[in-house]
């Protein structure tokens, strides 16, 4: 299928890419995702503001101190072949190393992947474990904004990003563990459901893909996990109340029920635990 009539942009600037995305456009950048559904009639934008031509977006990861900067346009082939991801961000370059294939790695960007806000996206889950940070600026605004990753998603495919342009990402570089899972049909498939476990000394974190209309953190997990060390073999005691008290709005698809999807999630953390703990020792 085609995808509906639209206008094509491509600015030079960002004053005039926010200005456009103001009047309605649609950002993209790799829009390896959105072109898809675009053919698919599952979105029809009017106008498509091309933001590979806007000389202020960040097409690198910068390193500080504190933090790994990932630039607006950085691809996931640039975020694969970073040695440093590599080393100081196992779970993250597992993440992008699972996601789609050499095609989709060399176009699609890393901020493109957390914008689309699919619940199920390698780098949406992994970079949530992360407590990542997003960088935006609206058109109102006189300055850019950092906003919390976990702010950011607000529902299915939903983010608070409003008529706003995401500029990076910014992840804290802690001295931890962290291990990124996931389950899907066939190799470079879309997971079904993903896992990222990343802990430190008194902090842990847990993001659940595929089981909820957006990517769920276990936090009764993770208050566990941080106030004591990790056991060598993960029980069922270790993962009781996995989902407990969380208001789950699952996805509903034809790969598999609600109940065979919180199953799979529980495999996963389980295996994700485990191999930390191994790690670790």
């Amino acid at each position: 299928m085609r995808p509906a009539p639209f206008d094509y942009l491509k600015p030079a600037s960002l004053t005039d890419a926010l200005a456009a995305i103001a009047r309605g456009a649609t950002p993209l950048a790799g829009g390896q995702s959105l072109l898809q559904a675009m053919r698919l009639r599952a979105a029809e934008p009017a106008a498509l503001v091309d933001l590979n031509g806007v000389a202020e977006l960040g097409r690198t990861i910068e390193w500080t101190g504190a933090t790994m900067d990932v630039g607006a346009l950085v691809t996931h082939a640039t975020f694969l072949a970073d040695a440093r991801v590599t080393s100081e961000f196992p779970w993250l370059h597992a993440a992008v190393r699972a996601l789609g294939d050499v095609q989709v790695r060399n176009l699609g960007t890393v901020l493109g992947n957390v914008c689309w806000a699919d619940p199920r996206a390698n780098m949406l889950v992994a970079l949530l474990a992360s407590d990542a940070v997003v960088r935006l600026r609206a058109p109102e605004d006189t300055a850019e904004r950092r906003l919390p990753l976990a702010d950011f998603v607000t529902g299915f495919r939903s983010t608070a990003l409003g008529r706003g342009l995401a500029l990076g990402l910014e992840v804290p570089r802690l001295p931890a563990h962290g291990v990124y899972l996931e389950f899907s049909r066939q190799r470079q498939d879309l997971a079904l459901v993903n896992v990222c476990v990343v802990r430190a000394p008194g902090h842990a974190r847990v993001v659940v893909g595929g089981v909820h209309r957006q990517p769920l953190r276990l936090t009764a997990l993770e208050a566990r996990l941080a106030q004591r060390p990790l056991p060598e073999a993960v029980d069922d005691a270790t993962l009781d109340g996995l989902f407990d008290g969380l208001a789950l709005e699952p996805i509903r698809d034809a790969h598999g029920s609600p109940g065979y999807k919180l199953h799979l999630a529980r495999v996963l953390v389980a295996r994700a635990l485990s191999a930390i703990a191994e790690a670790v020792q």
